[in-house]
């Protein structure tokens, strides 16, 4: 059963959907975030999987993206997300149908880093799944994807260097004209090879399509001033996530960094990985989606359902 609720944040109200598994009792519940500019539609084949093993599930769309307010739209602002975060958990408290003591955070690349914080500051957490996390551009991870990028995409240093300096460039203009109340001066998400965008990939039309496809609400727009605010993660962030921790690894990832993924859960004290021999977006689809996902399911009737957990695995 779905349903669709909401809640407000910011002063904007946001939509959500509880997947509710059959019967009357309150259920441990995940709520799951999608990652950059994604929406809750795309994260339906998760849900619905959780659902069918017993779980109770709240998805959402943050302010500016897919069905819930705010203008401009196709804003990423890294606070404002994190405070939808903080509003949909409390909505998942205060359902009916939730238990509020067996609650799970799921979140997948731009939201990986989100969750992995709100974890940190909310011990009222039973468990945290992360896939393919994205936690903060240091000068370590920028150059880990260019290297990546080169060797296994065969994407030339000077063509990174080009795309990232008219990135930077994009980027001031839209937060001048933010600044000028003016509309946001939009980039693509995906974006073929010489193209300026956030995904530059040979495949970039593959995903686009598997992205509108999933998503009726989705836009393959975003503001640029999201270069000038990426995120940003204090030390020891990792560290203080004492629940049970599963960090899903895509191997062969480039637009996310897989070593600094594992490094997560070696810091987080009940960490655990899962990796998987693929690419960033492999994970999105059939058939990686279905195994990764049974994995997580796993891993979160684990630690949900059967009281105190252990280390996570």
């Amino acid at each position: 059963m779905i349903r669709t609720v909401s809640f407000d944040s910011g002063g904007t109200s946001c939509t959500a959907r509880l997947y509710r598994p059959a019967g009357d009792d309150p259920r441990p519940c995940v709520v799951m975030g999608h990652g950059f500019t994604g929406t809750q539609d795309q994260l339906t084949p998760q849900a619905e999987l959780f659902a069918e093993q017993g779980l109770a599930v709240l998805t959402f769309d943050y302010r500016h993206f897919g069905a819930s307010g705010g203008h401009p739209r196709q804003v990423v602002d890294v606070g404002e997300q994190l405070e939808d975060w903080r509003a949909a958990v409390d909505l998942a408290r205060r359902l009916p149908e939730v238990d509020p003591e067996a609650l799970a955070l799921w979140g997948s690349s731009f939201s990986g880093g989100h969750v992995l914080r709100l974890a940190a500051e909310d011990p009222a957490i039973r468990a945290v799944v992360v896939q393919v996390p994205e936690f903060g551009m240091g000068a370590g991870s920028v150059a880990d994807e260019i290297r990546a990028k080169r060797q296994r995409k065969g994407v030339p240093l000077r063509t990174i260097l080009g795309v990232g300096t008219r990135l930077l460039g994009a980027a001031v203009r839209d937060e001048v004209r933010a600044r000028r109340g003016r509309p946001p001066h939009l980039l693509p998400v995906f974006a073929p090879p010489g193209g300026i965008g956030a995904v530059i990939d040979p495949r970039h039309q593959r995903f686009l399509a598997r992205a509108e496809e999933t998503g009726p609400t989705w836009r393959n727009e975003f503001a640029a001033r999201l270069f000038l605010h990426p995120p940003r993660y204090r030390a020891g962030t990792a560290e203080r996530v004492a629940v049970p921790l599963l960090v899903c690894v895509a191997e062969h990832d480039t637009e996310t960094n897989p070593r600094a993924a594992a490094e997560i859960a070696r810091a987080a004290p009940r960490g655990g990985t899962l990796s998987y021999p693929v690419g960033h977006f492999d994970l999105y689809e059939d058939p990686w989606q279905q195994r990764v996902t049974e994995d997580q399911s796993r891993f979160l009737r684990r630690h949900l359902t059967a009281g105190p957990a252990g280390p996570a695995s």
